[in-house]
């Protein structure tokens, strides 16, 4: 009885979104089962394969309306999904709450800023051959504006290195090659040179950015500053 008690004084993990709430003194968005075990791959754990009443997809579905209500209109609903380690689902988060919000008929981008170990292009099925990291090279400066039409306030190279998703209303930025100094990358005033380009542009309403673990590495605090958006961490 007192080891018991013993390993229940030591273990401070985290169980309930109450005490999520009470520990990291941050507001809960939502809570979303788990599907299945780990060896459930990618795809199978998009919304899209789901039945659309599951408890699964109606967590994404409530964690999307806080998600939009608590951030407004605040540089165009910019949101870093990151978590505190490995393993504990972001990329799927990341993904999942794209596609939720695009099926409102907002115009959402997904970035794949994750340049350690980039997962996107896999969950949803895309290339990787061409990304951010090739958007990257690209000074937007260079290059003209689109006035008109469903890409208006984007630029050409912004749309070789987008793909289509395969779901209305979703296009994905993936991370292209890995480089030697992410953070570096994700910090330079390319970067936000094009933030600034996203940010006025009509065609775009949500960006959502899939980052490494904030505990790993400083990708995502360096992504939050140069963005101005609001940080998501995934708990599991």
């Amino acid at each position: 009885f007192g080891v018991a008690l013993l390993i229940e004084y030591l273990d401070d993990s985290i169980r309930t979104t109450e005490e999520a709430s009470q520990v990291l003194a941050l507001p809960v968005l939502g809570a979303v089962v788990r599907l299945g075990t780990r060896a459930h791959k990618y795809p199978e754990m998009l919304v899209t394969n789901q039945p659309s009443l599951s408890p699964f997809v109606e967590g994404y579905r409530t964690t999307r309306a806080n998600m939009l209500f608590a951030r407004g209109h605040v540089h165009k609903r910019t949101y870093i999904i990151t978590s505190a380690h490995p393993q504990e689902g972001k990329t799927v988060t990341a993904v999942n709450l794209a596609v939720t919000i695009a099926q409102t008929g907002l115009q959402v981008l997904l970035i794949d800023a994750d340049l350690r170990r980039p997962k996107i292009h896999e969950m949803l099925g895309l290339q990787n051959a061409v990304g951010l990291t090739t958007l990257l090279f690209a000074d937007p400066a260079e290059h003209e504006i689109i006035k008109l039409g469903e890409n208006a306030g984007l630029t050409s190279s912004f749309l070789q290195c987008v793909q289509p998703s395969g779901i209305p209303n979703l296009r994905v930025l993936t991370s292209g090659f890995v480089p030697s100094n992410p953070s570096e990358v994700l910090g330079s005033t390319v970067m936000r040179k094009w933030f600034a380009v996203l940010y006025a542009s009509s065609a775009i309403d949500v960006i959502i950015i899939d980052t490494p673990p904030c505990l790993a590495a400083a990708d995502s605090m360096v992504l939050a500053v140069n963005s101005g958006g609001g940080v998501v961490l995934v708990l599991n």
